[in-house]
């Protein structure tokens, strides 16, 4: 009985629903503070109660906390992978940078990624069309869900665009593989999710504005871009919301 209690602790798996997330099992002691340290802040536990409570999807999506090369989004197996290696470079770098607030920009940076996989898992289980590149669609679509889906959702945002800044200072030259990457260049990413943030509330963030000196075109495209955005991101997703926030705020658009 001991040994089955054992391992049911080491492989904690919290179901709420549609999508399901797992804690796989540390094997060191630096994995095991962080899975205590996630667990305790609900990093991710909150945003699969607001999957569930916002979109049905009617195959099972597993969010696995774990061991992996990379975080990413396995069609496969429909699993949302989060590594452990990941979230401890992440509190790291905002430690480096923050004394006192790093858990926050740590936390918030952390929840834009899992929204970004969950992105590619909706476009693979809903057949959600994506035209042009799908790492940008799925970039907006984090951002996004951060703005609509949480009081605080801008300053979330922005600390997502701190770490896309945080890893292009680390280039010192960009190769044709990075020009040619899935991905968009990391301090291009960084600027496009503070152009959203801006966009969803100018006068709140013309501190954004100012600092990325932006004209009038510019002001007025970023909020052309936010509104698009969403309203496209919505409506796709409409035939799958639930009675809730995005759902509401798809009508008010419209």
């Amino acid at each position: 009985m001991k040994k089955v209690l054992v391992l049911f602790m080491l492989n904690i798996m919290v179901v709420f629903g549609e999508v399901q997330l797992r804690y796989s099992p540390p094997t060191e002691k630096k994995e095991k503070e962080v899975r205590e340290w996630m667990i305790k802040n609900r990093v991710i536990e909150n945003l699969v109660d607001t999957v569930n409570k916002e979109i049905k999807i009617e195959e099972e999506l597993l969010v696995v906390v774990g061991d992996g090369d990379s975080v990413h989004y396995n069609s496969e197996n429909r699993e949302i992978v989060i590594t452990y290696d990941f979230v401890m470079e992440v509190r790291e770098r905002f430690k480096d940078e923050y004394e006192k607030e790093w858990e926050i920009y740590a936390k918030d940076s952390i929840e834009h990624t899992f929204y970004h996989e969950l992105g590619h898992a909706l476009v693979d289980l809903l057949n959600i069309p994506v035209l042009g590149k799908e790492e940008d669609a799925v970039d907006d679509f984090g951002i996004i869900m951060l703005i609509l889906t949480s009081e605080d959702g801008e300053e979330r945002a922005i600390s997502a665009a701190e770490l896309f800044f945080m890893e292009g200072m680390e280039v010192e030259e960009y190769s044709s593989e990075d020009l040619m990457d899935e991905h968009s260049l990391d301090d291009q990413r960084g600027y496009r999710s503070l152009s959203l943030v801006y966009g969803s509330n100018p006068e709140k963030y013309e501190d954004i504005a100012e600092d990325l000196k932006m004209d009038e075109d510019m002001r007025l495209m970023s909020q052309k871009l936010f509104e698009q955005q969403s309203i496209n991101w919505l409506r796709l997703l409409e035939p799958h919301l639930k009675d809730g926030i995005l759902l509401k705020t798809y009508k008010e658009f419209e």
